[in-house]
Parts: C-alpha cells; sequence; structure tokens
C-alpha cells in the first residue's frame, strides 16, 4: 500500500469496503443503547471480506474465527461523516485517505468502543494494517474469546512518525521551514503498518471480530515503540537535512567573498 500525500490510497489496495451499509431501522429511537451488533451470516459476502482480511495475518497463528458482528451506531456514523466532509472540504475529496485497520482490544472495552469509537488516549489512538500486530494487545474472556475491531480510520494529512504537538491533540508537521498540521502519522510511507490518529471521530468501528487464538508468542515491538522509532529516524533525517542546508549556506558565503 502506498499512501499519497495529495490522493486517495490505490484502488489495488484499498480496502473500503464499496458494500459497506448500515442499517438505521436497527437501532429503536429512544433507546438507551445507542447501537446494535448485528451478527454477519458466514455465507454474506461482507462476511467473507472481513473474514479474509483477518485471516490473511491471523490464519499462521492458530485463530479461529466464531462471529463478525457489524456495529450499527447512527450517532457515531454521523459524527464520522461530518469528520469527513471536514476533512474533505480542507483537503479536498481526493486526499482523505481513508482505510480500513485492526484495533485489538480487551472484552471490557468493546462496548465502549461501539459506543464512542476508539478514544484516543496517551499519543493517541493506533491501529494496524494487519491483525496479527492487533492480536497482541488482545485478551480472553472467561469464554476464551478474543475481540478485535476492524475500522474505517480516515488518515488525511499524514506523517512519518509522531510529530511533537504545540499542544494536546494539535499533532505538528514541518513542511520544508513551516509547521502545519497534520491529521495522523504513520509508520513509514511505503506500505505502513501502524496508523495514529488523535480525533476520536476520525476513525467508525465498523465491525467486532470475535474469535478464538492462542497467546501471541512472539509479541513484537508496541505500537508506540515501533512510532517513537519512526520519530527517531524523521528527526535523524531532518537535522542531516538542515546540516546540509547549512553547509550550502556557508559555501556560496565563502563564494561571494
Amino acid at each position: 500500500m502506498v499512501l499519497q500525500r495529495t490522493g486517495d490510497v490505490t484502488s489495488s489496495s484499498c480496502r473500503c469496503l464499496d458494500s459497506w451499509q448500515w442499517s438505521p431501522d436497527l437501532v429503536v429511537p429512544g433507546s438507551t443503547q445507542p447501537y446494535v451488533r448485528v451478527s454477519l451470516q458466514p455465507t454474506a459476502s461482507e462476511y467473507m471480506t472481513v473474514e479474509s482480511m483477518f485471516m490473511a495475518s491471523m490464519a499462521s497463528e492458530g485463530a479461529v474465527m466464531q462471529r463478525i458482528d457489524k456495529v450499527e451506531n447512527p450517532n457515531l456514523l454521523a459524527r464520522y461523516q461530518s469528520k469527513k466532509a471536514a476533512l474533505s472540504e480542507r483537503l479536498s475529496p481526493d486526499c482523505i485517505n481513508e482505510v480500513q485497520a485492526f484495533h485489538g482490544t480487551t472484552p471490557d472495552c468493546v462496548d465502549g468502543i461501539c459506543k464512542s469509537s476508539v478514544i484516543p488516549y496517551g499519543k493517541g489512538a493506533y491501529f494496524a494494517w494487519t491483525a496479527i500486530r492487533s492480536h497482541c494487545y488482545t485478551e480472553e474472556d472467561a469464554d476464551g474469546l478474543r475481540y478485535m475491531i476492524l475500522s474505517h480510520v480516515m488518515l488525511g494529512y499524514w506523517t512519518v512518525g509522531e510529530p511533537r504537538p504545540l499542544k494536546p491533540g494539535l499533532p505538528v508537521i514541518l513542511r520544508g521551514n513551516h509547521l502545519t498540521h497534520g491529521d495522523s502519522a504513520i509508520d513509514q510511507a511505503h506500505n505502513p503498518h501502524v496508523f495514529v490518529t488523535w480525533d476520536q471521530y476520525q476513525s467508525y468501528p465498523s465491525y467486532v471480530i470475535v474469535y478464538r487464538a492462542p497467546d501471541c508468542i512472539h509479541r513484537q515491538l508496541s505500537v508506540q515503540q515501533e512510532v517513537m522509532q519512526a520519530m527517531k529516524k524523521w528527526d535523524k533525517e531532518a537535522k542531516k537535512r538542515a546540516r546540509h542546508s547549512r553547509r550550502r549556506k556557508d559555501t556560496a558565503s565563502c563564494v561571494v567573498m
């Protein structure tokens, strides 16, 4: 997958489901429950598409699918669409960079995510391109089941690494000699594995994947560590470019003299 700063994810790698629809009639007006989870039939094309995305990296881990629930939350979806409209107006529709990504979670957090999406905490809300990365952040419930969220995520104007914010919740990117606001961070520009957002309405929890699988034996670096490493690399390259620029200026001054 290659993300563009001006332009959407290439059609060959975009995992936004064209068939993804929600059914507002499933949520009863005035109900105290702001959302419903609809179990998809294993024979449905939507189920098979999500299962294929999940198993692409989890089959080797011995994962066994139990069910896939589709999240129907009209209020949260309206906020997501409002955020999408704002990004579209600021960046143009072709620069939203909307993808689907995984978020591993614990059983007690599933309800909160379905109600309010993945709320940024610490340095942001973290998502992964492959399910195996998110698997390492799941825990079994009393019945031995694990839960993973597949979300729609808008990256907008992204940067590599984790920018240091001018104030909480306001990521900053260096563009040339100017600082500008960014919408997300990724671990690498080519085939990114990790996505970080700062706005809870920049993602929508489309599906809850319920499965069984052994503990993550070879636990990878945490997504926070991966992004921090990318940030250090970005800083190192920026300093190198700055030194090179100063040397060019010094050389030019000597020539003038």
